[in-house]
């Protein structure tokens, strides 16, 4: 069999050397594996409802349709239908959008391609640059550097394949796109199974009512002015509103009470301009609870330019409105912390340039302190800003002062999760405690030590979190004779908690306490 165009030259059929086997160019367990877009409902739901405008003004047209539909959905290079010929012996390219559009009425062969392979195991596939197993599929251009393939069964039997393709590396196919394909694919079977019948106006309408109700959660019709005239059962079974309840405007009644005066206005608009409507909304489900829909509606215009009805469709998007307010608190919050957190940045420079001797004395401290900063926040980031542990908060500050000997170091206490507004001090008043030891205390000398260790006792309702810092093994300490940057930092930098600094002669004593609320965020870590 040749492969040909239908409006240029044929394509002749290449003989290459056979290299590859068949499962060298199947990737279809990469859909599950690669990172996978979110759902585009809206686009689907305008998808649906071009899809039935096509079924009522051109039912014969409905293929081209579903390929452009499906090229625009999974943003593809090219996609079609392949339909076996009557002999069942090859492929036939009936319908085509896109960059391969002008192969239209060309084909393969049954028995060895890629359409026959998917009819073969009755499942999508994914191929990558197939043309390495079928040597003939070389001659068609653009070459595929990956197609997804779905059968094409109508009344259970076997007819073809429906199919996107990209022609180069800027786009991968996802598990989104085996979804939509998935969803087309259904739609293609029943327009498809509506042309070949004998009475192809009702049947392509009814089965289509079917394949759509059964996609969106609710598809219905109402008269030239919004009014329903007729029953519903998916809206009835969606909202709980009977037949009374629903005809006429009634079906406003099931809205929010807050959308209820501008959908109606919307509709009063598109009534008179005879455009679309497209709206979200919240609607009182069955079950009593609220959910958003997005709803697609379009009139149906007779051939004299009369508006003989509408026909609509509403999908739940109640799970991404809920992503979408997620995700507006988390920008919030975080928009919240990163002001937060440029103020402490510009006080600590601010202060630590007051305090310091000289440009270098200023570098030294403002990177040490900054540093202390961030990797606080690192632990909150990896913890998803539910906490930071407080073993490793302070593993990180004082480690480094220790590199050639850990046994300096000993870090004792229980599991201890700090909320984002202790974390980040909490590390700042560790770093200067060890910065000081590591210069004038005992880490300053080699057989100094220094114990961090901490208890959390329960109080009034509250917990409260005891720090104890010692030195031991140094020279003796002397008090400062001025309170600088560090000290007040020490000292006040943790909201809320009392730090009392004392300067024993056998070493320098620092506790600090601080009330935690209870719960995960503010306390013990959870046993694992």
């Amino acid at each position: 069999m040749t492969t040909h165009h239908a409006e240029t030259e044929p394509i002749k059929r290449v003989i290459l050397p056979y290299r590859f086997d068949l499962e060298s160019v199947i990737s279809t367990a990469e859909l599950a594996r690669r990172p996978s877009r979110p759902p585009d409902y809206a686009a689907e739901n305008r998808a649906l409802v071009a899809l039935a405008q096509e079924m009522a003004s051109s039912p014969s047209g409905i293929l081209q349709k579903l390929a452009e539909i499906a090229l625009e959905l999974c943003r593809a290079h090219s996609a079609g239908f392949s339909l076996l010929t009557d002999d069942r012996k090859n492929f036939s390219w009936t319908a085509i959008a896109g960059q391969w559009a002008r192969h239209v009425g060309g084909g393969t062969p049954r028995d060895f391609g890629p359409c026959g392979t998917v009819l073969d195991r009755n499942a999508a596939q994914l191929f990558s640059r197939p043309e390495r197993c079928f040597p003939y599929l070389a001659a068609a251009a653009p070459p595929i550097e990956e197609g997804l393939l779905l059968p094409f069964y109508v009344g259970g039997e076997a007819v073809g394949t429906f199919w996107v393709i990209v022609h180069d590396r800027s786009r991968r196919f996802d598990a989104e796109d085996l979804r939509v394909m998935t969803n087309l694919a259904a739609f293609a079977s029943a327009a498809y199974q509506s042309l070949r019948s004998r009475n192809a106006i009702a049947a392509s309408a009814e089965r289509f009512r079917a394949l759509v109700a059964a996609s969106a959660q609710i598809v219905w019709t109402v008269d030239a002015q919004g009014e329903a005239v007729e029953d519903s059962p998916s809206w009835k079974a969606f909202t709980g509103q009977t037949y009374e309840q629903w005809k006429g405007r009634g079906w406003l009644d099931a809205l929010h009470p807050e959308d209820r005066t501008r959908i109606a206005g919307l509709w009063d608009e598109a009534i008179a301009t005879r455009s679309p409507v497209d709206a979200e909304y919240r609607i009182r489900h069955a079950s009593g609870e609220r959910r958003w829909t997005s709803v697609r509606a379009v009139p149906l215009i007779r051939p004299n330019g009369a508006v003989e009805g509408w026909v609509g469709m509403n999908v739940d998007i109640t799970d991404r409105k809920t992503w979408e307010e997620r995700q507006r608190l988390l920008l919030g919050e975080l928009a919240h912390r990163v002001k937060n957190t440029l103020a402490v940045v510009q006080a600590i420079a601010h202060e630590t340039l007051r305090s310091s001797d000289s440009s270098e004395d200023f570098v030294e401290r403002f990177d040490g302190r900054v540093a202390a900063l961030a990797t606080a926040h690192n632990l909150l980031v990896e913890a998803n800003w539910e906490g930071a542990d407080l073993a490793a908060l302070a593993r990180n500050q004082l480690l480094p002062y220790a590199a050639e000997n850990l046994d300096r170091v000993t870090i004792d206490g229980e599991p201890i999760s700090l909320p984002g507004d202790l974390a980040t001090p909490f590390g700042l008043v560790l770093h200067e405690l060890a910065t000081n030891a590591a210069k004038h205390g005992s880490l300053s000398h080699p057989d100094g030590t220094v114990k961090l260790s901490w208890t959390l006792v329960p109080r009034d309702n509250l917990r409260l979190l005891r720090a104890v810092w010692r030195e031991k093994g140094g020279p003796q300490p002397r008090a400062p004779k001025g309170t600088g940057f560090g000290t007040q930092l020490i000292e006040n930098a943790i909201p809320g908690a009392t730090v009392n600094c004392t300067f024993h002669p056998d070493g320098f004593l620092c506790t600090i306490e601080v009330s935690l609320s209870e719960g995960k965020e503010h306390g013990a870590n959870p046993e694992p």
